[in-house]
C-alpha cells in the first residue's frame, strides 16, 4: 500500500482504488486536485487572484463542496479556508508522491 492509498483509505476514510484503462488510478487524479486545491488556498505560491477558483475551473459549486470536504477533514481552516498545520503536511506529502507523468 502507498502513502496516498493509505491516506485515500485510512485518514480520508474512501474505498479501496480501482485501475482502469489508462493506468492512472481516479483516485489520484482526485489527490492530484486535493493538491493543487491546498496549494491555492495555502497562497504561499499562488497570488490571490488566482485562487481556488481558478483551480475549479469558475465552478462555484465544486469549489464550496472542496471547502466544506477538506475543512470537515480538518485539512482546511473553517474560518480563512488556509490549510491547516495537518493541511500542509498533507500538501508536501502529496506533492512529494506525485507520480512523474
Amino acid at each position: 500500500m502507498s502513502v496516498r492509498d493509505a491516506f485515500w483509505r485510512g485518514r480520508l476514510g474512501l474505498p479501496p482504488l480501482r485501475r482502469y484503462y489508462d493506468k492512472r488510478i481516479p483516485g489520484n487524479v482526485i489527490l492530484t486536485f486535493i493538491m493543487w486545491f491546498l496549494v491555492t488556498a495555502d497562497q504561499r505560491f499562488v497570488a490571490r487572484a488566482e485562487s481556488r477558483f481558478d483551480v475549479s475551473r469558475g465552478d462555484g459549486h465544486l469549489q464550496r463542496f472542496f471547502i466544506a470536504f477538506l475543512v470537515s477533514h480538518g485539512l482546511m481552516d473553517v474560518d480563512d479556508h488556509r490549510p491547516t498545520p495537518e493541511g500542509r503536511a498533507v500538501l508536501m506529502m502529496l506533492m512529494a508522491t506525485r507520480s512523474k507523468e
